[in-house]
């Protein structure tokens, strides 16, 4: 299907312990009659998804406990 396959992602640490998270996909079709990859690009778009939603998650849990602590 396709003669090359190259996913880039790069996370940039910014304030507030975000990050900004670029992401590059490159591909060459063996030839032009190959559809172009929608459904794997639908599978990592929703793997970013869950990879967000646990980052997030993870990130309130730990406000929740910074707050938490410096109350005492």
């Amino acid at each position: 299907m396709f003669k090359s396959f190259t996913i880039t992602i790069q996370v940039s640490p910014r304030d507030h312990g975000c990050s900004v998270v670029p992401q590059k996909l490159e591909y060459e079709k063996v030839n032009a009659n190959v559809d172009y990859p929608n459904s794997l690009l639908q599978s990592i778009l929703a793997s970013y998804k869950e990879v967000d939603a646990y980052l997030s998650q993870q990130a309130n849990d730990k406000l929740l406990l910074n707050c938490n602590a410096t109350d005492n």
